[in-house]
């Protein structure tokens, strides 16, 4: 379980694992808002490519807490093409 608040910089170092480049946002929280495009909900997930992030704790409209999982590249294809899905679950995690 991740802190939403942790800047990308920092996690890509700890996880072994290069996210997308945008300089709309600097946390892995800004990221979920910046892929959703709107105020996320405890289980709303964003797959990107070969990995995805779960929101699992809210505080009001603030990410407190995300799961990051690793994932096959073809389980992407579950998402649309804009890499946003709506709330699931998906057994594929190697936490």
């Amino acid at each position: 379980m991740l802190d939403a608040s942790m800047r990308i910089s920092e996690l890509e170092a700890a996880l072994n694992y290069t996210f997308p480049e945008v300089d709309d946002y600097m946390t892995i929280g800004g990221l979920i808002y910046h892929q959703l495009g709107r105020i996320p909900s405890v289980g709303d997930m964003v797959n990107l490519s070969g990995a995805r992030l779960i929101v699992m704790e809210m505080d009001n409209h603030r990410i407190t807490k995300v799961k990051f999982q690793y994932i096959a590249k073809q389980d992407n294809a579950n998402s649309d093409d804009t890499g946003k899905s709506e709330k699931g679950n998906n057994d594929l995690s190697t936490d």
